[in-house]
């Protein structure tokens, strides 16, 4: 290997979906991670105001994960309760149908960055096809109470209710520790989301140290004026409602004056997308 590659890390971030690995991401990415990412256009960013910060969500790895999933479950769309269907002998059966496309994506971009890497939760459950191709892999782990987890979930419209939600929960939590415990040796970090809610740059100084990355006062800044305190989130998703409700009346305005003989198909829409929007549904 030679040194540029040796000096390089990659970056990855595991923990259950609605468990803090979003918050995480977006501080790694202020520390000078580069996070592969993809959903955080304006457009994606704001469509789920459940995450106001954004989700720094890895769309590359996102569209293998699913690809995957689908072959597993033998549909065409992804949805939550796939997670149940992966173990070691589907990962084993159809692993290999994308195991060509992950080796193109890593190699693709350990090019580009010395220091990368990405956050997709389901990456939780299919690690082992990511490691064999990963250039000195950095685990990030986040960790939150199963039943603050499931809150979450259901609070989003992740899961139906929040007996599922702990369900589900609680297998990634179980996948993240059979993997682990195959790969005891590999750099790792546990990051427990509530206290790195309430001392942010205390945990954010932890991950600086591990990946031998700098925390200066520019940046300290910049992670508290992202991290979202509890008593703060329903705010922000407020802000982020209103938000959206603007730019959903701006596209509204532009289609139906590009358009005038569709206004009552737009009218139709708006309405759907309002109600979604107010009730999130």
């Amino acid at each position: 290997m030679n040194k540029e590659l040796k000096d390089q890390k990659t970056v990855i971030v595991l923990g259950s979906p609605r468990s803090g690995t979003s918050a995480t991401s977006g501080i790694l990415k202020i520390l000078g991670v580069a996070m592969d990412t993809g959903f955080d256009s304006t457009e994606d960013e704001y469509r789920n105001f459940n995450n106001p910060k954004g989700f720094f969500e890895s769309k590359n790895v996102n569209n293998l994960n699913e690809k995957l999933f689908n072959l597993i479950a033998g549909k065409k769309d992804f949805h939550m309760e796939y997670s149940f269907l992966v173990n070691c002998d589907s990962i084993d059966k159809y692993g290999n149908k994308i195991e060509n496309d992950i080796e193109k994506f890593v190699l693709e971009a350990s090019k580009n960055w010395g220091i990368w890497g990405w956050k997709d939760p389901k990456t939780s459950l299919t690690m082992e096809l990511f490691l064999p191709y990963v250039i000195n892999p950095y685990l990030v782990i986040v960790r939150r109470a199963s039943v603050k987890t499931a809150e979450s979930m259901a609070d989003s419209k992740m899961t139906k209710n929040l007996q599922e939600g702990v369900k589900l929960a609680d297998f990634y939590d179980k996948s993240i520790k059979e993997f682990l415990s195959n790969h005891v040796d590999l750099p790792k970090i546990f990051v427990d989301y509530e206290t790195l809610i309430k001392f942010p740059i205390q945990e954010s100084k932890k991950l600086a140290d591990f990946l031998e990355l700098q925390l200066d006062n520019k940046k300290e800044k910049e992670i508290r004026n992202f991290v979202i305190q509890s008593d703060q989130i329903d705010k922000e998703k407020q802000k982020v409602k209103f938000k959206m409700l603007i730019l959903g009346f701006l596209s509204f305005v532009k289609k139906v004056v590009q358009e005038p003989t569709k206004v009552f198909h737009y009218i139709k829409r708006a309405i759907r997308a309002f109600i979604g929007i107010i009730f999130n549904k």
